[in-house]
């Protein structure tokens, strides 16, 4: 798996193709009106483009997914931790003489 990140080759590809690098832009979009170079870009050059914004698009998503993903493994430690330290206060039940059934009722 290639480990640059897409908004790096967002830039190379812009400024070999479009001469126009994001940080000469101030960070600005590249131009694609009238006249630009990209709109006179072979449609495989701008095709080529479109798939490495979405690559940066995809990689944003993600980071942001398995960011969420931490906090919600960490939110389920503290909950499950909460949790065992009230279990371990009550006397713990017999599961013999409770109907599997019931266990399961949703009754809090």
């Amino acid at each position: 798996m290639d480990t640059i990140p897409a908004q790096e080759k967002i830039a190379a590809f812009e400024a070999k193709h479009f001469g126009s690098h994001p940080d000469a832009r101030g960070g600005g979009p590249l131009e694609r009106g009238s006249g630009s170079k990209f709109k006179e870009a072979p449609k495989e050059k701008r095709d080529h483009h479109a798939a490495l914004e979405n690559l940066h698009l995809a990689e944003t998503r993600l980071a942001l997914a398995k960011t969420a993903l931490l906090d919600a493994e960490n939110n389920h430690a503290e909950a499950a931790g909460k949790v065992a330290k009230f279990e371990s206060l009550i006397e713990p039940v017999d599961p013999e003489l409770v109907d599997a059934g019931e266990q399961h009722s949703g009754n809090l």
